[in-house]
């Protein structure tokens, strides 16, 4: 079994994940984050058939430099990589990861562009290696906060997510949209 979540000290925030037998006896514990104080989040934790963890969340560099971060380690507890999305004009967040059969992960999440006028849905596939697949935005109305929560596998070659719309205004509803892996 494994568990992740979010150790605060001193300031600063970051990523942690331990794996636990099935007698609860602690394997291993591993932390995760950005240098000089940065704070680093996991929102969700997907574990792949060879026992790897994959963690997703995101990492705030400060002054409005928000990334996503996408960490996995091995079933021994060795990290395989750390990726992350967005830049000082691109601010990201990831809130759900989920990993198929075959050890690709598929990620949940927002972002949104300095002036571009408001969040949109992120949807995103990453190989087992950590190598980004595809990526795709895609927003309701110009100007609103359109967020995606989460995802599960739909029927073949298709993921279903879900979130919100228009949440910057009157008219903010929830949506369901329909993903081509």
């Amino acid at each position: 079994m494994c568990v992740a979540g979010t150790t605060n000290a001193l300031g600063a925030a970051d990523i942690v994940a331990a794996r636990y037998s099935s007698a609860g006896k602690r394997l291993w514990l591993r932390t995760w984050g950005s240098r000089g104080g940065q704070k680093d989040y996991a929102k969700d934790l997907a574990v792949a058939r060879d026992g790897s963890a994959w963690v997703a969340g995101m990492t705030d560099r400060g002054e409005g430099d928000m990334r996503t971060a996408l960490v996995k380690w091995s079933i021994s507890g060795k990290l395989r990589f750390a990726r992350a999305m967005g830049s000082r004009k691109t601010a990201a967040d990831l809130s759900s990861v989920i990993v198929d059969a075959h050890g690709d992960a598929f990620v949940a999440g927002n972002m949104i562009t300095a002036g571009s006028g408001g969040w949109k849905l992120l949807a995103a596939k990453y190989a087992p290696s950590g190598k980004l697949g595809w990526r795709s935005l895609a927003a309701h109305n110009s100007g609103s906060d359109d967020l995606l929560y989460d995802m599960v596998f739909g029927g073949p070659g298709f993921l279903y997510g879900c979130g919100v719309v228009g949440s910057t205004g009157a008219d903010s509803r929830g949506v369901l949209v329909k993903i081509r892996r």
